[in-house]
């Protein structure tokens, strides 16, 4: 996420990791093993306008 946000705007990855600490949402997708477990990061794109 920080490689796109840096890519599609001209933020620094400093930025960029400031900018998902604050907007973007982590959420446990699926739980397969106990140790093993899938995480995605929800961003909304309207944040960047």
């Amino acid at each position: 996420m920080i490689d796109w946000i840096c890519a599609s705007t001209n933020m620094d990855a400093v930025e960029a990791y400031m900018l998902c600490s604050v907007c973007a949402d982590l959420r446990i997708s699926e739980i397969v093993d106990v140790p093993n477990w899938t995480v995605s990061l929800y961003f909304p794109k309207m944040v960047l306008r």
